[in-house]
Parts: structure tokens; sequence; C-alpha cells
């Protein structure tokens, strides 16, 4: 499916593009508490996001709606990326605005979800969530499902690092 929807005018259909959302699930052996432990210390990224190398708050908050920080990737780190938590549900749910100062980033609209759900009491399922709204307007929903691809693989990485991580440091 298409990822982009159309507004019947008069005169014209014009295409809008719409969110569209890159998927990705694991498996970690432990308790929703023990996951969650570590999940809402938003200072780990730099431990299990491949090439995050470092992690820096930008908010007096450090957990919680409106904690924010900027995330470092690759060997110049003069790029940041700056997340900010706009949801937070206690043991369930972080969601993560993607953005530079007041911009939207990568994409426009983008968003990524932290989800956790106890699968029994010793093994936690977690999906992580890329939302966000192509660029380029039509275009850009013509080359969403491959666009989309690419995203999930890329976050299934992160998914699989961070299961990996949790494992190794119990």
């Amino acid at each position: 499916s298409y990822s982009f929807c159309t507004l019947l005018t008069s005169t014209h259909t014009i295409p809008i593009p719409m969110p569209s959302n890159a998927v990705a699930k694991v498996v970690i052996d432990q308790s929703v508490d023990k996951v969650w432990g570590r999940l809402q210390d938003l200072s780990l990224a730099d431990k299990y996001v491949p090439n995050v190398t470092k992690v820096q708050f930008v908010s007096e908050k450090k957990m919680g709606v409106g904690a924010s920080r900027l995330v470092f990737q690759g060997a110049k780190d003069n790029d940041p990326l700056q997340e900010t938590v706009t949801e937070w549900e206690e043991k369930s749910k972080i969601v993560l605005r993607l953005h530079k100062g007041d911009q939207p980033s990568p994409f426009k609209d983008s968003f990524f979800t932290y989800r956790i759900d106890a699968q029994t009491p010793t093994r936690t399922d977690v999906t992580l969530t890329m939302s966000y709204t192509p660029p380029c307007g039509c275009a850009g929903s013509l080359i969403d499902p491959l666009l989309r691809r690419i995203i999930a693989h890329k976050i299934q990485q992160v998914g699989n690092s961070m299961a990996e991580y949790y494992h190794k440091n119990t």
C-alpha cells in the first residue's frame, strides 16, 4: 500500500503524503521491570544504538515527557540529532520526537517509539517503530515502500543490539 491519500478539490486531485511506519521487534529474556529499568535511562543509547557515539542531555529532565537529548553519530560528532520525549507510559512506552532545533529531522514529523509488553514474567517483547512523513511530497510517497524497508532494517539492528546489550548487562 502507498502512504498517500488524495485531496479532491473542484478541479484537481492532489496526493497528500501520509505518515508511514517502519517496525522491528525483538524479545528480551528479562522481565518488563528489568527492561523498563534500562529503557528509561535515556543516557544509554550509545551503548546499543549502532553508530551512536555520545548522548548529551539538553534539558534539566532526564526522564519523562520533556526530557531531551542530543545524539551524536559517526566519527565527526558535529551534527547531532535531538530527541525529545513526547510520551512516557511507565513500563510500557516511550515516544521520542526526532528533530534538529525547531526543525523535524531526518524526515518531516519523525518519531521513534519504544514499546514493551510482557510475553511471560521473564520475557519481554520490544517493538521499535519509526513514524515519519516521507520527504519530497508525492515523489516521496512513491519511494516510501523502499524507504520503509531500509528504515525497518536499521531499526531491527537497533533492536538486536539493544537485546544483546540488555542480556550482557543483566
